[in-house]
């Protein structure tokens, strides 16, 4: 039951009476049963994996929908080229967090910056070569 009111917990929104009617416990007492089951250390821990999970589902869901927008020839042109900057930007191939930014002191970290005017051409969003 710990478990069902964790996965519970993290779906709605950290309502810990809700989630202990929707794992079972009596809803007359589950005010107080979620109160005392929420702070318990090992079902804190449960939540915070449920919700590590949820993170890492969601995550994978918006770069999937990401790459089919930026693959879509019948989406509009902004949206393509919106979802294509974003999938570079995750990829650290722009933007922030790239090869060679600077540190905060200004120092470059180094690397390779990564040429990623190829792959946008080949989305067909890129500037064509003369």
């Amino acid at each position: 039951m710990q478990r069902r009111f964790a996965v519970a917990y993290a779906n709605n929104g950290g309502s810990a009476t809700k989630a202990a009617i929707e794992a079972g416990y009596s809803e007359h007492s589950a005010k107080d049963i979620g109160r005392i089951t929420a702070a318990l250390p090992h079902v804190l821990t449960m939540i915070v994996r449920e919700l590590v999970r949820m993170q890492a589902r969601s995550g994978a869901v918006g770069l999937g929908a990401l790459i089919n927008v930026a693959e879509n020839e019948k989406a509009a042109a902004a949206a393509r080229v919106a979802a294509a900057r974003t999938l570079l930007e995750h990829a650290r191939m722009i933007g922030p967090g790239r090869a060679n930014d600077d540190d905060e002191d200004g120092e470059e970290r180094g690397g390779e910056v990564v040429d990623y005017s190829a792959a946008l051409e080949r989305m067909g969003l890129g500037r064509k070569s003369a």
